[in-house]
């Protein structure tokens, strides 16, 4: 059974902007911090998301 990713909003998508923006951690790691596809990391990236 697959577990579901959190739901895209606003808060999440600027977190998730912040966490690219320090190029700390890979995109699978913030997936994996926020418990998102890392899909949703690739397209909060390319700007498809906010």
């Amino acid at each position: 059974m697959k577990t579901p990713s959190n739901k895209m909003n606003p808060a999440l998508i600027a977190q998730i902007k912040r966490l690219l923006a320090t190029k700390e951690y890979h995109q699978h790691q913030i997936a994996a911090m926020l418990g998102v596809n890392q899909g949703r990391i690739s397209e909060v990236k390319n700007g498809f998301w906010g």
